[in-house]
């Protein structure tokens, strides 16, 4: 009977995260389903500024002996769908990428996203993709576990994440976005007070705020280390429980990130989101609450839907200026304000492209498995 009544008391203390689940979604990529996934067709550079066009090209997306690659290249090399002949580097500084024209299709025509000309620059050096589940699959609540590996190599930014698949509080970050794990290729990587944050290291975000410019997503945000196992020789499980009372972010169920902290059952302080950030300022102090008709967890009580991508390099300083790269031989090949950062990270490719070791390079999926709680 006291064991009984032990276990009882252990199961009540942990909260948010002892509810039921069952499985609503699993993908083993034996296939690429498309059932399960639409690929983006963009090079709007995801907002950050990034160097890549997003393609369905089967050379950045493919399915091998039960895993899914999501692999970077140079466009230079990949086919142009127009002339059946590689694009080259005279592309890069001369030709159209028109994608509607060569891929039937265009995601997100933002920053020039569907047609960028060569001539004015440089366009997108590196072609990836980005799949997503939108209007495919999307749950409220409940449990994710992804066995992946990351890619290796300089400046390469992969991330398994989610996004609203209705904006019912505005757009973004007003309506959220969950961040499951981001990490950065580069094998040799330190701040400029040498803490690493290459390959050995991978954190979990979600961002959140009434303004672009306004994003809260300091506040919520962990990160892991891991030298012995680094995240792109090896796979690990990204895991995230998500329920009423919060969120809880994990790799090989070591926890990383609990939002809010404690979790809400155990923590009457809390009154949400718009509470949480205001008190650290900014528009808080002029706009309305954009959440005040959702629950305490809101933006986060809406229905979300996956996203996996490779996007390359940025300019929003997700990669600092005056990192440290492969002690000390080579610069980070362009500033976060450069106009031109994309010539300028396209000029030092025999820096970084001899980094990018083959299929490791590529984001490998093994699995992705979603419960949803059950009362």
């Amino acid at each position: 009977m006291l064991i009984l009544v032990t276990s009882l008391i252990l199961l009540i203390s942990k909260g948010a995260y002892c509810q039921n689940y069952s499985l609503v979604f699993e993908d083993n990529f034996d296939i690429l389903d498309f059932n399960n996934w639409v690929h983006e067709v963009t090079c709007w550079g995801g907002g950050n500024g990034e160097f890549q066009v997003y393609t369905d090209d089967t050379e950045n997306s493919y399915v091998k002996n039960g895993l899914l690659y999501i692999r970077p290249t140079l466009l230079e090399n990949n086919i142009n769908p127009l002339t059946g002949q590689p694009f080259g580097v005279d592309f890069l500084y001369g030709g159209t990428l028109d994608l509607i024209a060569m891929y039937e299709q265009c995601t997100q025509k933002d920053n020039n996203g569907c047609l960028r000309e060569g001539w004015f620059g440089i366009t997108p050096p590196v072609a990836s993709a980005r799949l997503r589940s939108k209007r495919r699959f999307n749950f409220q609540f409940g449990k994710v576990e992804v066995v992946a590996k990351m890619p290796v190599g300089d400046w390469l930014w992969p991330a398994i994440w989610f996004l609203p698949e209705y904006l019912v509080y505005g757009g973004w970050p007003r309506s959220g976005e969950i961040d499951l794990v981001e990490a950065r290729g580069n094998r040799d990587l330190l701040t400029t007070d040498m803490n690493s944050i290459g390959i050995d290291h991978a954190g979990a975000t979600l961002h959140w705020g009434p303004q672009w410019d306004d994003n809260k997503s300091w506040l919520t945000s962990g990160s892991q280390t891991n030298t012995q196992n680094n995240y792109g020789d090896f796979f690990h499980t990204y895991g995230m429980e998500w329920d009423t009372n919060g969120m809880r972010f994990t790799i090989d169920n070591s926890t990383l990130l609990q939002v809010p902290n404690p979790p809400i059952d155990q923590n009457p302080g809390w009154q949400g989101f718009w509470e949480y950030g205001r008190q650290n300022g900014g528009w808080w102090s002029t706009t309305t609450n954009p959440w005040a008709s959702g629950t305490n967890m809101a933006p986060f009580d809406q229905h979300f839907h996956m996203i996996l991508n490779v996007a390359v390099g940025g300019t929003n300083g997700y990669f600092p200026d005056g990192v440290i790269v492969n002690g000390g031989i080579h610069n980070k090949p362009w500033n976060n304000g450069d106009s031109d950062a994309d010539v300028r990270f396209y000029n030092a490719v025999n820096d970084w492209f001899p980094t990018w070791e083959g299929e490791n390079s590529a984001m490998q999926i093994d699995s992705i498995k979603v419960w949803q709680r059950t009362l």
